[in-house]
């Protein structure tokens, strides 16, 4: 499946995919056993030419906040509660406690995939076994314990509503490489090899502004498509742009 824009999944053929997969796979570039994939292209060097961007001491948050009302874009919502509070107990010193739970994968949610997160044709990442390498215990390889280290470098904000002249991109609208390069000569900035890309859709704003989105988890995604000729066939006749 890819985004087909108007709401409406645009169907992939298996042979496409597969194509597409053979074409762009990385698998065995780094190394039979290789976990980290294109962090590869993070190195010392980067994170030192990130660092000597800066000019403000401003940091931005780019968590969304914990949601936990269900709602129809948030149909599994955080679960958090208090454990302890401070007015409980005795004495003067006393402690606050809450416990936080949450199911990542939904758009309303903020996380970060690990490798071990999607399999084809029964392997995961560089050729790791699926069924031995995730179980019911969590991941023995591919997991994102890869980046206890954090992840640094240089940021770069494509604002892809910002080239079409709008606030935002409607539920089903798909993101191609040449709006990432109208973004990009718009901006005048490159994307270049470890760079960490941020691609700005307005979802956000959409919903902060018009409220609760129809549909369903899968429904109305925003975000980068397959560029594929019937993909982008299907996206240009239904975009809203």
């Amino acid at each position: 499946m890819v985004n087909g824009g108007g709401g409406q999944p645009a169907e992939m053929r298996g042979e496409e995919f597969a194509e597409l997969f053979d074409a762009l796979s990385t698998w065995g570039r780094w190394g039979e056993g290789d976990e980290r994939g294109a962090l590869h292209y993070t190195s010392e060097a980067t994170v030192v030419a990130g660092a000597a961007l800066v000019r403000e001491g401003r940091t931005f948050g780019l968590g969304r906040p914990l949601d936990t009302r269900t709602s129809p874009h948030n149909p599994k919502p955080a679960d958090h509660h208090m454990t302890m509070l401070a007015d409980e107990g005795e004495g003067p010193l006393r402690f606050a406690m809450d416990y936080v739970g949450q199911a990542f994968h939904h758009p309303s949610h903020s996380h970060l995939d690990a490798l071990c997160h999607v399999s084809y044709r029964d392997s995961l990442y560089n050729g790791f076994e699926t069924a031995s390498t995730v179980n019911a215990e969590g991941a023995a390889a591919l997991s994102v314990e890869t980046l206890h280290e954090g992840l640094v470098g240089r940021g770069v904000l494509l604002d892809v509503p910002g080239v079409r002249e709008r606030s935002w991109l409607e539920p089903g609208e798909s993101v191609f490489r040449d709006d990432l390069e109208a973004a990009e000569q718009a901006q005048g900035v490159t994307v270049g090899a470890g760079d960490i890309l941020l691609v700005r859709t307005g979802y956000a704003q959409r919903l902060a502004e018009l409220g609760d989105m129809d549909g369903n988890d899968s429904d109305g995604r925003v975000g980068v498509a397959a560029d594929t000729p019937a993909s982008r066939a299907i996206a240009i006749r239904s975009r809203r742009w």
